[in-house]
Order: structure tokens, then C-alpha cells, then sequence
């Protein structure tokens, strides 16, 4: 849970948390990334329904695959 709440301060993300889920969201150039993250016994969930890109939707892979690799990195320092 504080590797993933790290992990989005660090990348910008606007965030909220209720103890299990936090809401993200990312919004630059069209591009509005929308996250549910669930942190469940060790493993993380990830949903980005609503995600779009210029009013299409999309699966923000990219942002997504960086987030991960942040996360990786605030648990294993």
C-alpha cells in the first residue's frame, strides 16, 4: 500500500484513497488516465476504465507499465 501510494506521488498522479482502492487519474495532452488500484494480500489490481485519449477510449498501457516499474522499485528500494 505505501509503495503504491509512493509510486503515484512520484509520477504526478492525482490521487484519492478509502483504505482499499485508491482513484487516479492523469490528464496531459488529451490523454485522461483513469485508475482504480486495489492493494489485496501482497498483489495489485489494476482497472483503468473511463481511461481515454482524445475523447476515445483507451488502456493507458504505457502509464500504466511505468507506474509498475515505480512501484517495483519503492518495494525492493
Amino acid at each position: 500500500m505505501k509503495a503504491t501510494y509512493a509510486a503515484l506521488q512520484i509520477r504526478g498522479w492525482d490521487f484519492t484513497n478509502d483504505g482499499n482502492t485508491f482513484k487516479a487519474q492523469y490528464f496531459k495532452d488529451g490523454l485522461r488516465a483513469r485508475l482504480n488500484i486495489k492493494v489485496e494480500n501482497g498483489k495489485v489490481y489494476v482497472d483503468s476504465k473511463g481511461s481515454t485519449l482524445d475523447y476515445q477510449p483507451i488502456v493507458p498501457v504505457l502509464y500504466m507499465e511505468m507506474l509498475k516499474e515505480t512501484i517495483k522499485h519503492a518495494i525492493n528500494g
